[in-house]
């Protein structure tokens, strides 16, 4: 099993529910990103990215999360 259908078979498991990025390194901490475009382009799936934005303190933080409707 590829690194890419690992991706797919995470979102199949957890559709609906928004994934933050972090927990995606297990398909590559620097080449994630390419598998969730490969997921998109080759094999059709609708996999959606949100940017949330959560102030802790002073610290204004950046939260990237991604899904399968």
């Amino acid at each position: 099993m590829t690194l890419t259908d690992q991706l797919q078979d995470y979102f199949t498991t957890r559709r609906g529910q928004w994934i933050k990025a972090r927990r995606l390194f297990f398909a590559g901490e620097c080449s994630w990103r390419s598998r969730v475009s490969d997921l998109r382009t080759r094999r059709g799936l609708n996999v959606e990215n949100r940017v949330r934005y959560v102030t802790r303190g002073k610290k204004r933080l950046m939260i990237s999360e991604y899904r399968l409707p």
